[in-house]
């Protein structure tokens, strides 16, 4: 249950969103407000670094396991004191903050949880672990903080059913949302089924996928239970919002564990085999993932890795008209991603399974060195 400490945390958050709120005109947040939390990320820092590292992972921690219903009620409150102090808030940017925290608590537990998991299991220290300490610069605390907070609006509300789905799934918490889109955990009305649903964020990136959907249809039907693939159950690309539906994996992702610091060979060599297995299936069916990087390899609570994302990166590849456009878009802005990129992909040529190759010699170097 979270405790006072997560509630204290978050309503720093939300008062620094309030004054980026104040500095966005409109604030339709049809914007990416990433830009706007680079002063909140470095107020919520300093109060951060006033208590003790051990001080600070417990208020992270409870503030990952509020409900969006209680982050709301905190926006709230952030709300309700500043007009007691004589300054109006319309009611639409209200909204907006109640929205925006709403979103905090799961991009709180998609930044640490796994990884403070992973460093328990393995007996790292937990302030090594996540870049809040001394023993990171500067720089890098400001941006593990600004990662905390929202890049947009989100689209919709826990409770709300699925568009365009019968029978009607319902959202149950967001997973993560980013330059794509957002990836929603998603509840079956009757059945003890749970699944990772990802919207696309736009026209164009609905647009390339609603053109290449056979080449994912294809994956679909030539590995259909591949143990190291997470499993494209559905799409739904006729009317917006467009959107994929996934197995649920919940043992975090390799980007998670490689905080942790480096893996023995052992260690590295269980993870890079599968992984090695399962994009020679795939190349073998004609298709390249060209994205391959740890934030798309999902773990199973055993460590068991299964490929994410598949078909985005063949996706845009093959596009040609909008090629560079959208290389830059999707391959370009997850994390790290350029540092996975042979020099033939970063040149725009076009997909070939040398690429996965090149990314996989990427990931086992990382896993070893950290």
């Amino acid at each position: 249950m979270p405790s006072e400490k997560g509630k204290i945390f978050l309503k720093f958050m939300v008062q620094a969103m309030m004054y980026g709120l104040k500095q966005t005109p409109g604030a339709n947040i049809a914007i990416d407000l990433y830009k706007e939390w680079q002063k909140a990320a470095a107020e919520v820092r300093q109060q951060q670094e006033e208590v003790s590292q051990d001080e600070r992972i417990a208020r992270l921690e409870s503030a990952a396991a509020l409900s969006p219903q209680e982050a709301r009620v905190i926006a709230g409150e952030v709300v309700a004191e500043i007009q007691q102090q004589g300054q109006a808030v319309p009611d639409e940017q209200a909204e907006i903050l109640a929205d925006l925290a709403s979103t905090v608590p799961a991009l709180i537990r998609e930044r640490t949880q796994a990884t403070l998991r992973q460093a328990r299991h393995r007996g790292t220290a937990l302030h090594t672990a996540l870049p809040i300490g001394e023993g990171f610069d500067e720089a890098a605390r400001n941006a593990f903080y600004q990662s905390l907070f929202p890049r947009r609006r989100p689209r919709f509300r826990v409770g709300e059913a699925i568009p365009h789905h019968i029978p009607p799934w319902y959202f149950v918490q967001l997973l993560g949302i980013g330059g794509f889109g957002e990836v929603w955990e998603v509840r079956h009305p009757y059945l003890p089924d749970h699944f990772a649903v990802k919207f696309c964020q736009d026209e164009l990136s609905a647009k390339v996928l609603k053109r290449e959907a056979q080449a994912l249809i294809a994956l679909c039907y030539k590995l259909p239970q591949h143990p190291n693939i997470a499993r494209l159950l559905e799409l739904q690309l006729d009317q917006e919002p467009y959107w994929l539906t996934f197995e649920l994996v919940m043992g975090g992702t390799l980007e998670a564990l490689l905080r942790t610091g480096p893996l023995s060979w052992a260690d590295s060599l269980k993870v890079f085999r599968p992984l090695v297995a399962a994009m020679t299936a795939v190349h073998e069916v004609g298709i390249v993932h060209r994205d391959l990087k740890p934030a798309n390899i999902l773990l199973t609570a055993d460590n068991i890795p299964k490929i994410a994302d598949f078909g985005i990166g063949k996706v845009l590849a093959d596009s040609d008209t909008e090629q560079r456009q959208t290389r830059t878009l999707f391959t370009s802005m997850g994390y790290g991603s350029v540092g996975y990129m042979s020099e033939e992909q970063m040149a725009g040529e076009p997909a070939h399974p040398a690429d996965d190759t090149f990314a996989l010699g990427v990931l086992l170097w990382q896993m070893l060195s950290g």
